[in-house]
């Protein structure tokens, strides 16, 4: 069952068939112009029950305080949010626009700024074991409750728990990155840690050679 449109009063139904042929030419998807149509057609009924003096379909300045007292029926009668009303306020720019009056002058409001959520008791958990499971301590330090910079939020907590879980993965399949490399033996760094350190002794030994002639090879009972 398809929606049924808002009874235009006898006064306006001539301004509201013109906007509705421009409408149809006007560069707008569907759903804009079905939305568009119903809020003017809305606004032409508040229109005709309000009383209000002057001609706001002809006149700036009535046009001007008629679009302001609908905005504070639709705020605080009909108790719209200010998304509804700002869209409203659209549609009725446009259907001023083709009346060649421009836009009305009303300000518009800012959508509500909704505070962060607090974590619950699970999610500081997994937050705080995630922190704990971060390779370097600098992130750790800066992860922990107290440090000024630590998230509270949960989006900043989802940001860090996927950051967490791509931390272990690899590409050969779920091994953890930071797993410790085999220790050389007799030696306390890792054979990681030593590859770099030998390559530049080997590297320093090539060129000494290149440089001078090899000793004599010394045996025992040479004299020295």
């Amino acid at each position: 069952m398809g929606r049924q449109h808002q009874a235009v009063p006898e006064t306006f139904t001539t301004v509201q068939a013109a906007y509705a042929t421009a409408l149809e030419r006007a560069p707008l998807d569907g759903d804009t112009r079905r939305a568009y149509d119903s809020r003017v057609r809305t606004f032409l009924a508040w229109l005709d029950a309000s009383g209000l003096d002057g001609d706001p379909l002809t006149d700036s300045h009535d046009r001007d305080f008629a679009v302001r007292d609908y905005k504070t029926h639709m705020k605080s009668v009909l108790g719209r949010a200010s998304n509804t009303v700002n869209a409203h306020l659209t549609a009725l720019d446009h259907f001023f626009a083709q009346l060649g009056l421009g836009p009305a002058v009303v300000r518009r409001d800012d959508a509500p700024k909704l505070a962060p959520r607090a974590l619950d008791a699970r999610q500081q958990k997994r937050y705080l074991r995630a922190v704990e499971r971060r390779p370097l301590a600098r992130d750790r330090a800066i992860g922990r409750p107290g440090s000024p910079v630590a998230p509270t939020s949960r989006s900043a907590h989802d940001r860090l728990c996927r950051a967490e879980v791509r931390g272990r993965r690899c590409a050969g399949g779920g091994a953890r990155t930071n797993a410790r490399a085999p220790a050389v033996r007799g030696s306390g760094r890792t054979a990681a840690q030593r590859a770099p350190v030998l390559g530049r002794c080997r590297g320093r030994r090539r060129r000494d050679s290149a440089a001078t002639a090899p000793c004599p090879r010394r045996t025992r009972g040479s004299p020295a």
